[in-house]
């Protein structure tokens, strides 16, 4: 194999190696996945409502979910998403709208929700963050009340588990909400706020690496060609 020849070789490798870690998404294989509650502290007045999302961040692989949430029902109630449905729901996100849910109830008398969905194919694993589930919060009376995982399963395509860490929620209900609450509130919005932008130009970082990538193969594959026709030329 000639110098030029060894070269373009080494080039072409290069570039397959970036396409490969351009397509990583981001949070991919950074290690144990995040199950979050978001907001993470909330303070209502009765009467009022609040909203709160299941978030999985840094995930590799999820197709599947089981998750229970308590909650202290003398203090919160669920508002139901689908009244056209018997009894009462929560909202499935982005990660399984279009999946199979096997389960999808809550027992506001005893303070529990439960949701089991799967992803179907021909969809791909969930890569990186999003958000699984969407729960409307009626302030029913004065106190605070926790939300934590009950049971929560995160698994991959084969029903294989999938380590992750969870985070708990706290809600306060009261009157007088204490000053700090609504300056809290909105520090936790311009955070999630931030947070999805960022994953929004990493994603457009991605891609015009990805596209980049593409053009520098096509180019090496032109300049191949031509390498070996000159060749040939040259032994005619």
């Amino acid at each position: 194999m000639n110098q030029d020849k060894r070269h373009l070789l080494i080039v072409l490798i290069s570039i397959l190696v970036g396409i490969f870690v351009a397509r990583i998404p981001p949070g991919q294989g950074k290690g144990t996945a995040l199950l979050t509650l978001e907001p993470q502290t909330l303070f209502l007045k009765p009467g009022e409502q609040g909203q709160i999302s299941v978030w999985v961040r840094e995930v590799a692989d999820l197709y599947g979910a089981e998750i229970k949430i308590r909650y202290d029902p003398s203090v919160l109630e669920v508002v139901d998403s689908d009244p056209n449905r018997d009894g009462v729901q929560v909202t499935l996100s982005e990660v399984f709208r279009d999946g199979f849910v096997a389960v999808n109830q809550v027992d506001n008398q005893n303070g529990l929700i439960t949701v089991a969905a799967t992803r179907l194919n021909p969809a791909p694993p969930f890569q990186g963050e999003g958000e699984l589930i969407e729960i409307t919060i009626n302030a029913k009376a004065i106190g605070a009340s926790d939300l934590v995982f009950d049971q929560a399963i995160l698994a991959n395509r084969n029903g294989m588990p999938i380590e992750f860490e969870a985070q708990k929620a706290s809600f306060t209900v009261n009157e007088k909400l204490p000053e700090s609450a609504s300056i809290s509130q909105q520090s936790e919005n311009d955070q999630i706020r931030e947070e999805e932008e960022r994953r929004v130009e990493e994603e457009k970082v991605q891609l015009i690496l990805l596209l980049a990538a593409i053009g520098g193969i096509l180019l090496l594959i032109a300049s191949s060609i031509l390498v070996i026709r000159a060749s040939r030329r040259r032994h005619a």
